[in-house]
């Protein structure tokens, strides 16, 4: 991730510079749980369904991924020249 950090940033990409740094993750407001709203019978129900459909195996014709389990590719992001000038990093 620091490799990473530290070579992307502040390069051009598309004639135009970029920064890069580490995501930071905090609450946004306040959370009040007395606000929150309560489960009820059929609530419970349909998250059973949700569950059992998924676990199916037979029934699964392909695997549809959340949000949060997407991955990125960065492709095209470096040239050979900066992995010459960072050799050293790369070596452990």
């Amino acid at each position: 991730m620091k490799l990473c950090i530290d070579i992307l940033d502040d390069t051009e990409l598309r004639s135009s510079k970029i920064h890069v740094e580490r995501a930071k993750f905090e609450v946004k407001g306040t959370f009040n749980p007395e606000l929150k709203r309560k489960r009820k019978k059929v609530d419970k129900k349909t998250k059973q369904l949700q569950q059992n459909k998924l676990l199916n195996w037979d029934e699964r014709p392909e695997i549809i991924r959340h949000k949060y389990e997407r991955i990125v590719v960065m492709k095209n992001m470096f040239d050979l020249q900066q992995f010459k000038v960072f050799t050293s990093i790369l070596i452990f």
